[in-house]
């Protein structure tokens, strides 16, 4: 019987490794893109619970409010205020809300009145009117002015909105207001809910990781039991015929045959 040679090795003996290859190729790029998408999917739904939290908190109570008292509210040249009764009674409505829901003073007063500024250039120059805590200072910061966000003009014109997720220099936060009407409906006010939300990005990877991990073990597990190569082709044994990776050669020269005499 005659060996095979190493040039006549089948197709398929090859073909076992390029397959693992290709197929663990496949399973890194499913397992980052998974990832990325999962990130994303991660902070659309965090954004939208910690929104719709907010929403309805400052929703719920804004119209409980009476505009006209906040129009008694004003600040003076010597740094107090008139109306201080009108402003500690809506003030301690507005603790009571922020204790039902545990919005964190830690970084300034969660919950706060705003209103267009007299004399205000433009429909975002905003004052403050009554607020839940006192600043780094220890005082109520009545008639401070306040730059607003684009969001909040719904809110002065009568629709409550939210703000998604924003970053300042004192952190990540996500916002919410709903508008203060006087008696006759007129949108006189903006009550607005902020809350810290710094862990919100770290959230969101942490899903993320939980899937790359997850998968990353996949990949260890299909590459362990990844189809083995097959031998390097040798001479073929006397009884079984030609190893893996040969075959047997066929005679170019016809069967013989005898012929009758």
């Amino acid at each position: 019987m005659i060996p095979c040679a190493a040039n006549e090795r089948l197709p398929h003996v090859l073909l076992f490794p390029r397959l693992g290859a290709f197929a663990l190729l496949a399973i890194v790029v499913t397992v980052v893109v998974s990832s990325l998408i999962t990130y994303r999917f991660a902070k659309a739904s965090l954004e939208q619970v910690l929104s719709s939290e907010l929403f309805a908190i400052v929703n719920s109570k804004a119209p409980q409010i009476d505009g006209v008292l906040l129009d008694l509210i004003r600040s003076d040249s010597q740094g107090g205020f008139s109306g201080q009764d009108e402003f500690e009674e809506i003030r301690r409505t507005l603790v009571n809300l922020r204790l039902a829901n545990a919005l964190d003073p830690g970084q300034g007063s969660p919950l706060y009145i705003v209103r267009r500024a007299d004399g205000a250039t433009n429909e975002l120059e905003l004052e403050f009117v009554v607020m839940t805590d006192k600043d780094a200072s220890g005082r109520f910061f009545v008639g401070n002015h306040y730059s607003g966000f684009p969001y909040l003009l719904p809110g002065l014109r009568g629709t409550p909105a939210t703000s998604g997720i924003y970053e300042d220099s004192e952190g990540i936060w996500i916002s919410a207001a709903a508008p203060i009407r006087t008696r006759d409906g007129t949108d006189t006010a903006v009550l607005q809910a902020d809350r810290p939300v710094n862990f919100f990005y770290a959230e969101a990877r942490l899903a993320a990781t939980r899937v790359l991990i997850g998968a990353g073990i996949s990949v260890v597990v299909a590459a362990g039991i990844a189809p083995p190569r097959c031998p390097e082709p040798g001479p073929a044994h006397p009884t079984t015929g030609p190893r893996c990776g040969t075959a047997r050669r066929r005679s170019a020269r016809p069967p013989r045959r005898d012929h009758p005499q």
